[in-house]
């Protein structure tokens, strides 16, 4: 089973550093690794991510509180209860928020949390707020 930090390490994906990357080759006419990456002004595009949470993740103020936390936060998705006793969260920010949305919850909820399953899904543009779902 991998850890919190593994686990949120891999968030990261290709983004930032493929970014980051392609900024500097095209500055540059081309890749080269002696070439300098600049570090300037990257945008942060949003992401959303779908979160399976389990353990003993009911009845603890899972919900309210992952709906506090985003909505502090500027996260926008939802939270809901599965019948097999899993919370769901849908999550949509830019990645750095997202990152620091997942690390909150953990601190809060880790006596609680036995492992959790991040799966990546295409950004929804209509998605503005984020509710509970009962």
């Amino acid at each position: 089973m991998e850890d919190f930090a593994t686990k949120l390490k891999k968030l990261t994906g290709r983004g930032s550093v493929w970014l980051e990357r392609s900024v500097r080759d095209a500055e540059v006419g081309g890749s080269s690794p002696l070439a300098p990456t600049k570090f300037t002004v990257i945008l942060e595009m949003k992401k959303r991510i779908r979160v399976f949470y389990r353990g003993n993740v009911q009845g603890v103020g899972f919900r309210f509180t992952a709906e506090h936390l985003a909505k502090s936060m500027d996260v926008s998705g939802w939270v809901q209860n599965l019948k097999d006793g899993k919370v769901e969260v849908i999550a949509q920010a830019e990645e750095a928020v997202l990152k620091e949305y997942l690390k909150k919850i953990h601190d809060h909820f880790s006596p609680y949390i036995k492992d959790f399953e991040i799966k990546w899904l295409e950004v929804d543009e209509y998605l503005q707020d984020f509710e509970i779902k009962f």
